[in-house]
């Protein structure tokens, strides 16, 4: 056995889910984490029922220790209208109507599993609380919804006429979405300059003094922007002004949730590259730098995990793309960096989660023959690894 995986076998929690209940030595390392912590972050592969059944368990045995707030990769707004619906009696119906009504318009709540999340975050808090937090852009298909928000609070009939085939437009490109058009080549809000007489509608809608539309309005002028830099194929310039934006957005909830709840706790789950430290795979600081700066300038801390399926499958559909993806084979083969933790298994079942932090005390000795996992142990300070993973489940399949 080689010293790196002696090491590594020292620092290694298996941990079980039996019943909805996180159980065995990972659970309790997870718990003194979460204690010792202010900001608990999961990076994950989206569309793993697995780890969402993970990320609920963890939350429901966090919770008592103020992780009052959960942060997720939607926008404000769309943050807003979750923090409704998963307050409905009938949650999933509520969430099913939703996006009867306006397809796949807010991530990655079309899986059953993370409305379950959604519901338990809201049902631990008082009635008045917004305890689902969204800092990120409001996503590619959400103005389907938003302008038709738009066009309901409008009184003048001129701009309801010409919200509406605003509406009209984004509906063609759903339709061209169900028949295989790739999200990027939609003939669609995000992907076009603003239309034709934003500004003044803006106007219009300061005249009225109406705060929520123009919190659209902005919401939504921001996420153009990003996407317009994918559609102009400046992808640094993308990655970054979303970092920029992500910041934004949590640091004013942050300031919020503290001005009701000083001590509050934050569970952040968001995919892998935004919660690591450093620069990411796509050269930018990214929010997960920012709350480890935060927590350090706060006297605090932050633990930042990496979820990371081996086997099994995940729900990766959109429209444009077969059914196949519903359950997409996980690959597992993720880089030379994963190699010492996925040699130090030592069962190559179940889940596993890896301690890394030690390892930067002689961060050049672990990694003189392995230069890719100085990255990893960098970036996050735990792996959480999942064999033979399930697909999340489609709440409209």
């Amino acid at each position: 056995m080689s010293p790196l995986t002696q090491y590594l076998s020292e620092h290694h929690y298996p941990l079980q889910l039996v019943d909805g209940q996180l159980t065995g030595p990972g659970a309790e390392f997870l718990q003194a984490q979460a204690h010792a912590s202010r900001f608990m972050l999961l990076g994950e592969e989206h569309g793993v029922g697995s780890n969402l059944e993970f990320a609920l368990a963890l939350f429901n045995a966090i919770q008592p220790l103020g992780y009052t707030h959960y942060v997720t990769e939607i926008g404000p707004i769309s943050a807003t209208q979750f923090n409704r619906m998963a307050r409905e009696a009938e949650t999933l119906a509520a969430f099913q109507a939703f996006y009867t009504q306006y397809p796949f318009s807010v991530p990655f709540a079309w899986l059953e599993e993370e409305v379950h999340l959604h519901q338990a975050v809201c049902a631990s808090a008082p009635h008045d609380a917004q305890p689902i937090i969204g800092i990120d852009q409001e996503f590619i298909f959400s103005p389907q919804w938003h302008l038709d928000t738009l066009r309901a609070a409008c009184t003048d009939q001129a701009w309801q006429n010409t919200l509406g085939s605003w509406v009209d437009l984004e509906r063609q490109a759903n339709h061209a979405l169900a028949n295989g058009t790739p999200p990027d080549q939609l003939t669609s809000f995000m992907n076009r300059p603003l239309p034709e007489g934003w500004t003044t509608l803006r106007d219009f809608f300061t005249a009225q003094n109406n705060s929520d539309a123009l919190a659209i309005m902005d919401a939504l002028q921001a996420s153009h922007q990003i996407y317009m830099h994918y559609a102009h194929k400046e992808y640094y310039d993308n990655n970054h002004v979303r970092g920029l934006l992500m910041r934004k957005y949590f640091y004013t909830a942050y300031q919020n949730a503290l001005a009701t709840q000083p001590d509050a706790r934050f569970l952040i789950k968001l995919g892998a590259n935004h919660v690591s430290r450093g620069h990411t795979s796509m050269g930018i600081l990214d929010i997960g730098t920012f709350i480890a700066e935060l927590a350090a300038m706060q006297n605090a801390h932050s633990f930042h995990l990496l979820v990371l399926p081996t086997s099994g499958a995940l729900n990766a559909w959109l429209p444009f793309l077969p059914p196949e993806f519903k359950a997409h084979p996980v690959e597992g083969d993720y880089g030379p960096e994963f190699a010492p933790l996925l040699e130090a298994t030592p069962v190559k079942t179940g889940w596993n989660l890896y301690d890394l932090r030690l390892l930067r005390h002689r961060q050049n000795f672990w990694s003189k023959d392995r230069p890719a996992f100085k990255d990893l142990f960098l970036r996050y300070d735990a792996v959480l690894l999942m064999d033979n993973v399930r697909p999340a489940t489609l709440l409209n399949p």
